[in-house]
C-alpha cells in the first residue's frame, strides 16, 4: 500500500505518458510518505525503519517522565499516533517482564481513535495507569488505512515538485545560450505544508 499510485501522481505530471517513469515515481511516493511522517511527528513503527503515515503496528513503552503516558490524569494514556485504529494488548509491569499476568483486560478501557487516548472505564477493576518508567507496554494499530483526500493531494504535489527538480537539483540557475535564469529554492511548496497541517500529531491532548 502507498499514499497514492503512480497513476494518481501522473495527474500532476501531464507531460508524462506510458509507464517508463513509474518505478522512479513510486520511489518518490515512498520518500514522500517517510518525509511527511517525520514532518508530522510520526514515530518509527519498527526500529531502524522510516516512519510512515500509513497504518502500521506499533509497540511502544510509556512513562509519565517523557510525557507520552500519564498527563496529570491517571485514567488516561496517550498512544501518540493517530488515527489509532485498535489496541492489541496492554501490559503493565514495573519490572518490565510484561508477562501474561500483567495483561490489562480489554474490557477495562476504551480507545478514542481520533485522539489516540486509552481511557480506563469508571467501573474498571484496573484502577489507574501505573506511573513508573516503561511500566506500560502497548501494541496497537495506528495510521491511515484509507488515505484522506488532502493527504493524497499533498503527495501528488510534492511528487510532481520533486520530479521536476530531478534535472536541476542542487543548481541555483540554468543557462540558455548567453543568458541564465535563476531557479526557485528547492523548498516544499507552501500548499504542501498547509495540507499537512491537519495531520500533524498533537504534542499534548487537553
Amino acid at each position: 500500500m502507498a499514499l497514492i499510485t503512480a497513476a494518481e501522481a501522473k495527474k500532476y505530471l501531464p507531460s508524462l505518458s506510458g509507464s517508463d517513469e513509474d518505478t522512479f515515481i513510486e520511489g518518490l511516493i515512498t520518500a514522500a510518505d517517510a518525509a511527511f511522517a517525520e514532518f508530522c511527528g510520526y514515530p518509527e513503527h519498527t526500529a531502524g525503519s522510516p516512519p510512515s503515515m500509513l497504518q502500521q503496528t506499533y509497540t511502544r513503552y510509556f512513562t509519565d517522565e517523557i510525557g507520552l503516558g500519564i498527563e496529570g490524569d491517571s485514567q488516561r494514556l496517550r498512544l501518540g499516533v493517530t488515527p489509532a485504529v485498535s489496541v492489541t494488548t496492554i501490559h503493565e509491569d514495573s519490572d518490565w517482564s510484561y508477562a501474561s499476568g500483567d495483561l490489562v483486560d480489554s474490557g477495562d478501557y476504551i480507545l478514542l481513535t481520533d485522539t489516540g487516548l486509552v481511557i480506563l472505564k469508571p467501573d474498571s477493576s484496573h484502577g489507574s495507569w501505573l506511573a513508573s518508567y516503561r511500566a506500560i507496554k502497548v501494541v496497537f494499530e495506528a495510521g491511515w488505512a484509507t488515505v484522506p483526500g488532502n493527504l493524497k493531494l499533498a503527495t501528488q504535489l510534492i511528487v510532481a515538485h520533486w520530479f521536476r527538480l530531478r534535472d536541476r537539483a542542487g543548481k541555483s540557475s540554468v543557462s540558455f545560450g548567453p543568458s541564465s535564469e535563476q531557479l526557485r529554492p528547492e523548498t516544499w511548496p507552501d500548499a504542501v505544508k498547509e495540507l499537512l497541517r491537519r495531520f500533524t500529531l498533537a504534542r499534548e491532548i487537553m
